[in-house]
């Protein structure tokens, strides 16, 4: 267990990190068609996003 927890993440930053990874981000183009598959992409990401979370806080 680390007191070094400069890696707490603000919501904002982290969904940020989500959307980045996901490839579907882009703030030139806030209308996103196909909105299915991309919700899809983003609960797959959040959820190992938030899977390496838990792993790397409980260790």
């Amino acid at each position: 267990m680390t007191t070094n927890n400069t890696e707490d993440l603000i919501p904002s930053a982290f969904f940020n990190r989500i959307f980045l990874q996901s490839g579907q981000y882009s703030s030139s183009n806030p209308q996103q068609p196909l909105l299915q598959p991309d919700a899809e992409k983003l609960l797959v990401n959040l959820a190992s996003l938030f899977a390496q979370e838990l792993v790397s806080k409980s260790s």
